[in-house]
């Protein structure tokens, strides 16, 4: 019997090597990886972990999608795991077309997908079921309004990636300065304390499989470099409430910040997360979990461990031309 062919997509991120990793190192299913990313392959550390590499245009090229395509009828894939916001909304739309290939995949309804990946959108679907989250505005909207209720505020990208082109204002005269900076922004209520990420996955049913907390110690370009597990009733409870209200399906990370007694979410991404290596350690290795389901089996809640600690640190890879 031949293996399964899985696709993960965006494989020179860290999250895409956590992914793979995750696939490689477990012994329950026969698996055969495939790897695509906008680099070629001698500048993708994870390209080493795969069966097959491609190089392919990015996800908002137009020849992205016929270049999947292709990939995924050459190399017989049977699951493709989208790691980017973008590829992910593109799998969203496209999934039907994954269906004729015979390639399956597990995510939420589209108008989930849109939701997440845009900030006011993410504030508003927040609103809509009563979770607590900053607030956030576009730029007209707090003009009208004369000015944020308090300093200092956040600017960000309303579709943003991580970290980039998020910026920290403490008056009014730095916010016009980012506003200028920053491609279609909002403008967020800034939320003091304790950053954490909670992991959740999802079957089609939307029966939550896994939510594993994690507090931010540390982060770097939007990647958490330091955290730690940790069991708390409230943010579990309160982000599979959540997850079940949006109707998540497949991986997500949602994260919260909490000053005191106040709690307050700010971003779900509808996706596998950077920190995604420290919860895999933790006893949850949902990127298995997610390709199981996706074959039609069984899946049982997965439990972890608390007070497991990561510390990142850069690991070099060489590769030698050969000298003829």
């Amino acid at each position: 019997m031949r293996p399964t062919t899985v696709l993960v997509t965006a494989a020179g991120t860290a999250t895409a090597l956590n992914v793979l990793r995750a696939l490689r190192e477990q012994d329950t299913l026969a698996l055969r990886l495939v790897g695509c990313d906008t680099n070629p392959a001698e500048l993708v550390a994870s390209a080493r972990l795969c069966a097959a590499f491609q190089q392919v245009p990015p996800g908002d090229d137009p020849a992205y999608w016929p270049t999947l395509c292709d990939l995924c009828e050459r190399e017989g894939v049977d699951v493709l795991i989208p790691v980017m916001d973008g590829e992910v909304e593109i799998a969203a739309r496209m999934r039907d077309e994954l269906v004729r290939l015979g390639v399956r995949t597990l995510l939420p309804p589209l108008d989930m997908v849109l939701a997440c990946n845009d900030k006011r959108l993410t504030y508003d679907l927040l609103r809509h079921h009563a979770v607590p989250t900053p607030a956030t505005w576009l730029p007209a909207e707090l003009a009208a309004s004369a000015g944020p209720p308090a300093w200092p505020v956040i600017v960000k990208p309303r579709c943003g990636v991580g970290s980039a082109d998020v910026y920290h204002a403490d008056d009014a005269t730095e916010l016009a300065v980012f506003l200028r900076r920053v491609d279609d922004p909002v403008i967020q209520e800034y939320l003091p304390g304790d950053e954490f990420t909670v992991d959740v996955l999802a079957d089609d049913g939307g029966r939550i499989l896994a939510t594993v907390p994690r507090l931010r110690i540390q982060t770097k370009a939007g990647v958490s470099t330091k955290g730690r597990t940790l069991r708390d009733a409230d943010l579990l409870e309160r982000t599979a409430r959540l997850c079940v209200a949006i109707g998540l399906r497949g991986p997500a990370n949602v994260q919260w910040r909490r000053a005191g007694e106040r709690l307050g979410c700010f971003e779900i991404n509808p996706r596998f997360s950077g920190g995604l290596a420290l919860t895999i350690a933790a006893g949850a290795n949902t990127p298995l979990m997610l390709v199981q389901l996706c074959l039609g089996y069984a899946v049982a809640p997965a439990e972890f461990r608390t007070g497991v600690t990561m510390v990142r640190s850069w690991a070099e890879q060489f590769i030698f031309e050969e000298v003829s």
